[in-house]
């Protein structure tokens, strides 16, 4: 019977390891205008293609629920009775709830003050779920064109200018290995193209470990401030 119940509980904590390490990858690409995500954890996989044309299909949506709105409001109603308002609080009733609770920020300053406390102690968790991300097979190939030989080149230029530095800053936060990255010039063509491709991957427990260390180090900041509240009401 006792090693049955070893068995059990040694499946349920196998089972829990590789939910939480078996990593979480999800794959961008766009190439000729198809722009394609797809998710993948374990056996499940979730695909959605052409996003530009449901977001266009959205946005026509969107408009003709306008119209319809407008239309409705051209068309007179009858008028509701006005609700009562309620009663706001008393300033003693926000004090003392204000006192119980201690922890959500009441004005800007006290809300960069919190940020300012947790920022210490919680940078290591920070890190954590920097580097615990990483993007990988990064392809880019972009062609930058335009009609005009000067336009093109200055195009070509900040192109590169901002793909570079972009990469460069990513770099110092997540942990980026590139496939290959071209950025071509090409004169007398109407409109430029961008493809490219990546994946993003990560796993379960960097995101658990570091949200468990950022609600340590709120608690811990948290009594702290209690305890310089009483401290300062004593004497």
């Amino acid at each position: 019977m006792g090693r049955i119940i070893l068995l059990i509980v040694f499946a349920i904590l196998l089972i829990i390891l590789i939910l939480l390490f078996s990593p979480v990858k999800i794959f961008v690409s766009s190439f000729d205008g198809d722009t394609k995500v797809t998710f993948r954890y374990l056996f499940l996989k979730f695909e959605k293609k052409n996003i530009q044309e449901s977001e266009t299909d959205s946005s026509q949506h969107s408009e003709i629920e306008e119209n319809s709105c407008e239309e409705n409001k051209k068309s007179p109603r009858k008028s509701k009775p006005l609700k009562k308002e309620k009663k706001p609080k008393k300033e003693s009733e926000e004090k003392d709830s204000g006192e119980k609770t201690g922890i959500i920020p009441k004005s800007a300053g006290e809300a960069i003050s919190l940020i300012k406390d947790l920022y210490e102690p919680g940078k290591k968790s920070l890190k954590i779920i920097f580097l615990g991300i990483g993007i990988r097979d990064l392809v880019i190939d972009f062609t930058i064109s335009d009609q005009d030989a000067y336009d093109c080149a200055i195009k070509f230029g900040k192109t590169n200018i901002v793909v570079y530095n972009t990469l460069g800053f990513l770099s110092c936060i997540f942990s980026i290995k590139k496939k290959s990255i071209n950025i071509k010039c090409r004169f007398n063509e109407p409109e430029s193209v961008y493809n490219y491709s990546f994946t993003v991957k990560f796993r379960p427990a960097c995101a658990i470990h570091a949200a468990v260390g950022l609600i340590f180090a709120f608690l811990v900041n948290n009594i702290k401030k209690r305890k310089r509240v009483k401290a300062d009401n004593t004497a």
